[in-house]
């Protein structure tokens, strides 16, 4: 999109980054494993990132009433690294 190709030292950056925002809170785990043996895997997927939802920023802030629309993406962002970097596991 931008033409640009990220250099070693991004990737890297971005890797590490990504592997800091890893952790699934022990209750999502809990979840999955209760679920029927027989549940299909888009199912679980579903109910496992609809879980994560208390950890939110922009959940957080949007029922604080501290983010105005404008910067509705800043937080947006963030959720959206950190499910990038709590979905591989």
């Amino acid at each position: 999109l931008t033409n640009e190709i990220p250099t070693e030292a991004e990737v890297k950056a971005l890797n590490e980054e990504l592997h800091k925002r890893s952790t699934i809170p022990e209750h999502v785990y809990k979840l999955i494993d209760g679920l029927p043996k027989d549940t299909h895997p888009m199912t679980q997927l579903s109910i496992g990132l609809l879980a994560l939802q208390p950890g939110s920023e922009f959940g957080q802030a949007y029922r604080a009433g501290t983010v105005n629309k404008a910067d509705y993406w800043k937080p947006t962002l963030e959720d959206s690294l950190t499910l990038l970097g709590q979905i591989p596991l």
